[in-house]
């Protein structure tokens, strides 16, 4: 008869819990509801992210911070700087107010206070607009953190006028370029016809790109060098790209607010309308969206100026379902069982290395195992492939060319085929990695299926992905 040491029977007694809440969690998989997925009750969204713990952030315009697990929001207090009127800088990973900055992901606030009180820093540098006098034209300082002068540009293409105003805005860190706008700020009414001028400035060379005018007391235009442009006036938006114009919407009777959205591209939207980087987003959101993120199941998640959320489907339709993430999180629960297992059975192999006497009990879970790992293959056969994200291999959503790479997340998936505009599908195949070289110019809407089987009746999912061929 074996006799047991004190710790073996504890070793034993932790393997045996391990693999009962596995089996438990793997064979009956949680469903998720969210409980107030629309709304983080932060007021108009200004930021949207996927923040380094997987879960979604987003901040007001306010200053308030909310958080999204996927089942529900939660509240986590102001982040401590002015966001309205911010900008964000993606290769310091900061949002920017003033002159001082917010880490999105430590959280941490630096204030500046070496800086003058109405600086803008972009980019690792600070900004200040001298709107000048009578006896002196406007310029730019370009300010070091350290409160020292870098440069200045003396001529930034539009002249000092008593009854005018100047401001910095648009600033966008994936072409290191913001802009001056003029704006009618005398007394008076406003005069008939009225033009603003604006200048683009490259912050790299601190130059004057391009210059222009728009109509109206308040500029509602963006421009953006060195070669995509885009105008939005009272009743149209258009894109023009190398001085060629792609394409334009009409707005009748309503301007459409202009944002930058996180990774630098423009979002152009109002009610019922919303297109980033001249591709459209969805048309069935009644509110302007504001700004966009993906969520870690490469999901399109929105936010809007109303301060609701929604999550869109491939075809850009937009939920508040409070089911929507259930089948992610089932998903995701199984896998974290999976790895539990695994971590249980590596265990149980050092431990019989270590420990003869633990032979029983490593021959007992073998066993149960075998049972174990016999019902989760028919589980498996049985269950619906799910297709988590298909993008393609850069993230780009436009090109040049005829071809394109397209790399598809799956689970429960083992062969893959994919169409054009719901033209013929293609081979299947074992890669998730497929080659396109069928894109005509336009818009090209690329669905892919995955099977876990080729015989017939066996569920198939299908996940699309739009590309705009230049």
């Amino acid at each position: 008869m074996r006799i047991f040491s004190n710790k073996s029977i504890l070793f034993i007694a932790i393997l045996l819990f391990l693999f009962i809440v596995t089996s438990i969690i793997t064979l009956n998989p949680p469903k998720v509801q969210a409980a107030n997925f629309g709304n983080p009750g932060i007021g108009s969204i200004k930021y949207i992210w996927l923040h380094t713990n997987g879960n979604i952030r987003a901040v007001g315009t306010g200053g308030q911070l909310a958080e999204f697990n996927y089942v529900t929001w939660s509240r986590l207090g102001s982040i401590g700087i002015p966001v309205e009127n911010s900008s964000y800088d993606e290769s310091r990973r900061v949002i920017c107010s003033g002159r001082s900055t917010y880490n999105i992901d430590t959280g941490q606030v630096v204030n500046y206070t070496n800086l003058p009180t109405n600086s803008i820093i972009f980019k690792g540098k600070a900004y200040v607009l001298d709107e000048g006098s009578e006896s002196s034209q406007p310029k730019i300082m370009e300010y070091n953190l350290d409160g020292s002068l870098s440069r200045q540009l003396s001529n930034i293409g539009i002249s000092y006028n008593s009854r005018n105003r100047l401001s910095l805005q648009y600033f966008n860190h994936s072409n290191n370029t913001f802009i001056v706008a003029e704006y009618w700020g005398g007394p008076g009414p406003t005069p008939y016809n009225y033009t603003t001028k604006y200048s683009v400035i490259n912050a790299n060379t601190l130059t004057v790109v391009s210059t222009g005018y728009h109509g109206g007391a308040y500029p509602t235009y963006i421009d953006y060098y060195p070669y995509t442009r885009h105008y939005v006036s009272s009743n149209y938006y258009k894109l023009v790209n190398n001085g060629s114009e792609i394409f334009r919407y009409n707005l009748p009777n309503s301007n459409a607010p202009v944002s930058i959205n996180m990774d630098g591209a423009v979002i152009v939207s109002k009610a019922n309308y919303a297109t980033r980087n001249g591709v459209n987003i969805t048309d069935q959101i009644n509110a302007p969206i504001t700004a966009m993120a993906y969520d870690k199941f490469g999901n399109r998640i929105v936010g809007t100026n109303t301060g609701l959320v929604y999550v869109l489907d491939y075809a850009g339709n937009p939920s508040q379902d409070t089911t929507f993430y259930s089948d992610y999180l089932s998903a995701d629960a199984v896998t974290e069982a999976r790895l539990a297992k695994e971590a249980a059975l590596t265990a149980s192999s050092e431990a019989k290395q270590a420990k003869e006497k633990t032979n029983e009990a490593i021959d007992l879970i073998n066993s149960l195992d075998t049972k174990f790992s016999a019902q989760l293959n028919i589980i498996q056969e049985q269950m619906q492939p799910v297709i988590l994200s298909v993008k393609t291999t850069n993230g780009a959503t436009a090109t040049k060319s005829g071809s394109i790479n397209i790399v598809a997340t799956a689970i429960n998936a083992s062969q893959y085929r994919y169409r054009v505009n719901n033209g013929a599908y293609s081979e299947w195949q074992l890669l998730p990695v497929l080659n396109i070289n069928s894109l005509s110019l336009g818009v090209n809407v690329i669905e892919v299926q995955a099977a876990n089987s080729l015989e017939d009746g066996a569920p198939v999912a299908s996940g699309y992905v739009t590309v705009f061929r230049l």
